[in-house]
């Protein structure tokens, strides 16, 4: 009787579906994804050795980002990854530097052009806030270039973002 009437007070089918994720590391190297969404499945990510898998479980209507990190430490401080050394092609007024003025130091890092330039265009914002009104800049195309599958801009999702189709559970696989 109990039963029943959990069951009719919670019919977990009807209203709270969990989805499946199975994240699986085919790369001959550790890859560490992360994961950003409401809830922070998997405390926002984890590593994986080659051959490793891990399955995470999310609402139903879960919505986030699924990303591969490489050479990252234990605490994926030095997330990120990518074939091409992005502050070799950063723009000077974009340069982060170790140096007291930009042409004085060593490049350390690269602004996005969003925090550099400050402009609704560059931000995707304001006029510019939809996919059919914000399009990939020059300083975006050049990072885009740099590293083909990375994600250069808001709406850059032709090449670097995926969604899903309504199945219960995905595969996330890397290499």
């Amino acid at each position: 009787m109990i039963f029943l009437l959990i069951a009719f007070l919670f019919p977990l089918n009807s209203y709270y579906c969990i989805r499946q994720i199975n994240i699986y590391n085919r790369c001959p190297f550790p890859v560490w994804p992360g994961i950003v969404g409401p809830g922070n499945p998997a405390g926002g990510g984890f590593r994986l050795d080659n051959e490793q898998d891990r399955k995470i479980s999310v609402e139903d209507s879960w919505q986030g980002i699924i990303w591969g990190r490489t050479f990252c430490d234990s605490h994926c401080q030095r997330a990120g990854g990518c074939i091409s050394d992005i502050n070799e092609v950063c723009p000077e007024r974009m340069r982060i530097t170790n140096g007291r003025r930009r042409e004085n130091g060593n490049v350390v890092g690269c602004r996005s052009p969003c925090d550099a330039l400050r402009s609704d265009r560059e931000c995707c914002r304001g006029a510019f806030s939809t996919p059919d009104t914000c399009f990939r800049s020059h300083v975006a195309q050049t990072f885009k270039d740099a590293c083909p599958t990375a994600f250069s801009f808001q709406f850059d999702d032709a090449t670097s973002s995926f969604a899903c189709q309504n199945d219960a559970e995905y595969l996330v696989q890397f290499c």
